[in-house]
């Protein structure tokens, strides 16, 4: 609920989301990739505003096939609530209550060998990034045949470029950066 206290005490979804559903039209190839996460945006909002926002867990649920399975970890006990209600009618979907970081470490590598991993940390307290950057390093050395998609706003260029060579440094054999930028 983007009307909630907690979604207003910082606004950031005004910059990021907002201006992107309520700017200009985008280009064509811009369009076409964010269209499928724009839909599921739009699915839970009446005509062109915009009040309520998937967090990622339902984003990824709703732009997963029905047959795959999605594990969400949550740590704070009022959101976990909320969570499993939020994905009691989902397929395949469970919540553990657990660190995301605690959560990789347990649950790598899975038993299929495959699959993509979502890592979308609060961003709340000093030193995420290098956390971030330590956790990819063992996913990857845990789960080498994963993806791992790794959301984080981009709030101080310096830190993000310092997070860009942590990454750059594991050496990985495929990687990909897409950032948006709202101008």
């Amino acid at each position: 609920d983007l009307g909630s206290t907690e979604a207003q005490k910082t606004g950031e979804w005004r910059d990021g989301i907002g201006r992107l559903l309520a700017g200009p039209a985008l280009p064509p190839q811009a369009a076409a990739l964010l269209a499928p996460y724009l839909t599921v945006v739009r699915s839970l909002n009446a005509g062109d505003g915009i009040v309520r926002y998937p967090g990622s867990p339902l984003l990824a649920r709703r732009l997963m096939r029905a047959e795959d399975h999605l594990v969400a970890n949550e740590l704070h006990p009022d959101d976990v609530v909320a969570l499993r209600w939020l994905l009691a009618s989902e397929p395949n979907s469970k919540v553990l209550a657990l660190d995301g970081y605690v959560a990789l470490r347990a649950l790598l590598p899975p038993k299929e060998r495959r699959g993509l991993v979502l890592i979308d940390p609060p961003f709340e307290a000093t030193g995420e990034l290098e956390r971030l950057a330590a956790a990819v390093a063992d996913a990857m050395r845990r789960f080498a045949t994963g993806t791992l998609l790794i959301w984080y706003p981009i709030k101080d260029a310096a830190a993000t470029a310092a997070f860009h060579r942590s990454i750059t440094g594991l050496g990985l054999a495929r990687l990909l950066v897409v950032e948006l930028l709202l101008r």
